[in-house]
């Protein structure tokens, strides 16, 4: 896209304290100052695994907030581990044996074996209700070691080759049928911090996360390292805290999208337009960032 890399707003800040009315005053005030892509990151679904919005945080409906955002200008984004389930997740009572050999402990949630074709055809398709009911732009593609290890002999995929089962046959199949699908949205690799950063990775995905939730020096050192072997925009960076300087937000300013991961509902109106202001600096340098060669 023209605009890409985008300004990006991530409720991690309120971690799973999520609730409605926070939200949309911190839609409000993102808008307010530049932000371009409002996303919910980990607590907006009943539970990881059951990829449907939790009526106690949103009582008037998810898409209702989408639909709000989408007002503001804004697109809209959401967390998904896809190839995590939380025990308590309906489809995990009913297919019990859609674990992976490894379990990597999600928070709580178990891993799926994504080569396992019927668990990977649900994900699918969950993926593309989700999309749908909920108007998704942006997808924040998350877990941990995604790439699972699965030796079940009564899985679809060959148990002795999961490594390229769960990768090429799982996750990699997994997200082109659903980018196939809706290839409307982007999707940005995460997975803590960088694991799945890989030149296949480039193919499926607009950005990668270079830092997350760090100091502004180990920001500046993860961007310097990702820009050897990838294009400037496969380094974003999330930008944790409230305290705001120019070494702060400028350190948090290059590479691909800048993602605010701040509690903004609660800053007061100086805090607001010095962001505004580095937020309109950064959309002027933008064109090279994304066109730039380093």
């Amino acid at each position: 896209p023209e605009r890409f890399p985008y300004v990006i707003w991530d409720s991690w800040g309120y971690d799973q304290q999520l609730d409605e009315q926070t939200i949309r005053r911190a839609a409000a005030v993102a808008a307010r100052m530049g932000i371009e892509v409002f996303v919910l990151d980990l607590g907006w679904a009943r539970a990881i695994g059951d990829w449907r919005a939790d009526p106690a945080k949103f009582p008037s409906g998810l898409r209702a907030l989408s639909d709000y955002v989408h007002s503001l200008g804004m697109k809209f984004g959401l967390h998904f581990p896809l190839t995590e389930a939380s025990p308590s997740a309906p489809m995990l009572r009913q297919h019990p044996d859609w674990f992976a050999t490894d379990d990597t402990n999600y928070y709580g949630a178990r891993s799926l074996c994504l080569a396992h074709r019927p668990t990977r055809e649900w994900i699918v398709a969950e993926a593309l209700r989700m999309i749908r009911d909920y108007s998704v732009d942006w997808i924040l593609q998350d877990g941990e070691n995604m790439v699972k290890r699965c030796t079940r002999a009564s899985h679809t995929h060959d148990p002795d080759d999961s490594n390229y089962a769960n990768s090429v046959q799982g996750l990699n199949a997994a997200v082109d049928a659903i980018q196939l699908q809706a290839p409307q949205v982007s999707w940005e690799n995460c997975q803590d911090g960088g694991n799945m950063m890989t030149f296949n990775m480039v193919q499926r995905y607009v950005t990668s996360i270079a830092a997350d939730d760090t100091t502004p020096l180990t920001t500046r050192q993860a961007t310097y390292g990702v820009t050897y072997p990838f294009p400037a925009r496969y380094a974003d960076r999330y930008m944790p805290g409230e305290d705001l300087n120019e070494y702060i937000t400028r350190s948090h300013m290059f590479g691909g999208p800048w993602i605010f991961m701040n509690r903004i509902a609660d800053w007061n109106k100086a805090r607001i337009e010095f962001a505004a202001g580095e937020i309109a600096l950064y959309k002027q340098l933008r064109p090279l960032l994304r066109n730039g060669r380093v």
